[in-house]
């Protein structure tokens, strides 16, 4: 398992340890808000290939820890992105993990076709930890 508290957050070291895995979870607290969010692939992650991949079986969620009814899961319309050549790793426009996650704040949620219902209304977030877990 990897943390950006012990691996660092670059996007490239996801990339490089999820080479070739598939069915992972990434999971990202938010810094200000305390907000977990993530998303499922059940794709391979590949670290030489830059590409956009189709499933329908992926999904991104967000849980509101200050009250839990509030938490969204959005289904996938069938689309994950892997760019490692430009260090982004995303679920649609919907969640995207781009460069180093706590120090250039790229990273965004964003209303998105692939994923029909948005996991957050703001769209730039700053992760302060970070966690694949793979389930293969």
């Amino acid at each position: 398992m990897l943390r950006g508290s012990r691996n660092g957050f670059n996007v490239n070291t996801i990339f490089n340890i999820c080479d070739k895995v598939s069915k992972t979870i990434i999971i990202l607290k938010v810094e200000d808000t305390g907000e977990i969010l993530g998303g499922y692939n059940p794709l391979e992650w590949e670290n030489n290939n830059d590409q956009w991949k189709e499933t329908k079986d992926s999904f991104i969620f967000s849980l509101k820890t200050a009250n839990m009814k509030n938490s969204i899961l959005s289904t996938s319309n069938g689309s994950v992105h892997n760019y490692p050549n430009q260090l982004e790793l995303s679920f649609g426009h919907a969640l995207r993990l781009i460069g180093n996650l706590k120090t250039e704040k790229r990273c965004c949620c964003m209303k998105s076709g692939e994923y029909p219902r948005p996991i957050r209304s703001n769209e730039f977030i700053s992760p302060n930890l970070y966690t694949p877990i793979i389930f293969s």
